[in-house]
């Protein structure tokens, strides 16, 4: 069998379409295999290529361990495409838990105040409604005074009670040194 031959025949035996993954996969280990023994026929013939008669030691060979390529090949395959699908659900994970950690931000920091701006920022705000209040407990304990007055006394005695008269004698002092 000449070498276009051998090539087409291993070629279709190998591979059963043109989207056959696994037989091309299967034929690059068929190609590499061959590829290694002219390599290593190179070094034991003082860097000379094997002829087609020394490569049907090969081909003899290749024939009997095609379906060990295949087997090799199935198991590349699936080894990367469960590499593959893993790296790609891991990286899914981790962007489903950023899009759930941005999401939970998003509702949660609405609801939290905003922290304090210092010791002293609320301080004048707390005087003034402490202050108001004191004022408003004031003017309720003085209605409450006045109108226990007025109901014991009258109203304008108790209004004339808020504002004492002052003595219409008045006195005017001497100067002792005037004298």
């Amino acid at each position: 069998m000449n070498a276009e031959k051998r090539f087409s025949f291993f070629y279709s035996q190998i591979v059963e379409g043109e989207n056959d993954m696994i037989g091309h996969i299967t034929y690059s280990l068929y190609k590499t295999s061959k590829i290694k023994f002219i390599e290593k026929f190179k070094e034991g013939n003082e860097g000379r290529i094997p002829t087609e008669k020394e490569l049907e030691t090969f081909y003899i060979s290749a024939e009997n361990h095609i379906s060990s390529y295949r087997i090799q090949a199935e198991q590349l395959l699936s080894d990367f495409i469960s590499r593959t699908v893993d790296a790609e659900l891991e990286d899914m994970e981790k962007q489903m838990l950023i899009n759930q950690q941005d999401t939970l931000r998003e509702i949660i920091n609405p609801l939290i105040p905003p922290p304090p701006k210092g010791p002293w920022a609320g301080f004048g705000m707390a005087v003034i409604v402490k202050g108001a209040q004191t004022v408003v407990v004031a003017i309720i304990l003085f209605f409450i005074i006045f109108f226990a007055s007025v109901q014991e006394n009258g109203f304008w005695p108790a209004v004339k009670k808020l504002f004492p008269e002052h003595e219409k004698n008045h006195t005017v002092p001497t100067n002792s040194l005037a004298k």
